[in-house]
């Protein structure tokens, strides 16, 4: 396939610049990255020639989570892959083609057997997407459905055993993987945590309390700091103002001197992407103060405009 995007190009410059020669993905390989394992379910051989229906298939598996990517196949690739006897059972799908009409038939949805699919979609596209007829199998398949176009950048972290999902209006929100019946996968190495002291020197630097974004004011936010020389695990922490509205914060290791927001409602992953969730404006642009607690409930810092 050959294509003629500015992105492909930046890419084909990078790769020439970094002495690296890309290899052509193909159904059959398989990548390791530590504990993660990759599959490559299609292209097929010989590829179809179809842009589409060549598109790039990865199961990637973490312990007991599995992550199913099926790029912009259609359903007659998705048959291909049935066909095949390839397991395609997963937790997580990246609805395939944006959710179009064409792709996520009913066969290979119950296959995959998804807690939860992500569509990845512009607001008021020329396409339509994501088709309705799709919406309504991924229903009738018991998936959550989250959208771009509707919850903005979409992260999901797993420890192997769980995973997480944060997102705009989605606040953090634990996800417990179910057990997915499928070929055995080997145990990785088991390695000890690393000493991450859950307490320290962490600061509130700024309040941004007066928003630009109407009344509800989403993109207020509160900055803090880490000003310790270690790092800080964040987990039970809690942020909260004179009017007791709490965030407490998920697992998050904070660097020695990185900087991190909490925003009202809006999720910004650069800043950490920590968000209240709350439709209504927290801070008092009359005057407000911050409680900084750590997991134990000891203040670790206030601040008060």
């Amino acid at each position: 396939m050959t294509t003629t995007s500015l992105t492909y190009q930046q890419f084909l410059t990078e790769t020439m610049k970094r002495g690296l020669t890309p290899t052509p993905a193909q159904v059959g390989q398989s990548y390791t990255w530590g504990p993660v394992n990759a599959s490559v379910l299609n292209p097929q051989n010989p590829p179809t020639g179809e842009q589409n229906e060549d598109s790039v298939v990865i199961l990637a598996v973490y312990g007991d989570v599995r992550f199913l990517f099926p790029g912009d196949i259609s359903s007659d690739t998705e048959q291909t892959i049935l066909g095949l006897g390839t397991p395609v059972a997963g937790d997580v799908l990246k609805v395939a083609h944006h959710g179009s009409r064409y792709s996520s038939s009913t066969q290979f949805l119950d296959a995959v057997g998804a807690e939860l699919a992500i569509i990845s979609v512009g607001a008021d596209n020329p396409y339509g997407h994501p088709a309705q007829e799709t919406l309504d199998r991924l229903a009738a398949a018991g998936a959550r459905v989250l959208r771009t176009d509707q919850n903005c950048t979409i992260t999901v972290t797993t420890n192997g055993q769980t995973y997480n999902v944060s997102a705009c209006f989605v606040a953090f929100l634990p996800l417990v993987a179910k057990a997915v019946p499928s070929e055995p996968t080997p145990t990785p190495t088991p390695r000890p945590p690393l000493p991450v002291p859950d307490t320290g020197n962490i600061v509130i630097t700024s309040i941004f309390y007066d928003g630009v974004q109407g009344s509800a004011e989403p993109d207020e936010y509160v900055e803090i700091r880490n000003d310790d020389t270690v790092p800080i695990q964040l987990s039970g922490w809690t942020l909260r103002d004179e009017a007791n509205h709490v965030f407490t914060f998920p697992e998050h290791v904070m660097q020695p001197g990185q900087v991190c927001r909490v925003y009202t409602n809006e999720y910004h992953p650069e800043s950490c992407g920590f968000s209240y969730g709350s439709s209504s404006a927290i801070w008092n642009n009359s005057g407000d103060c911050a409680y900084l607690r750590d997991g134990t409930g000891t203040l670790i810092d206030t601040y008060c405009y």
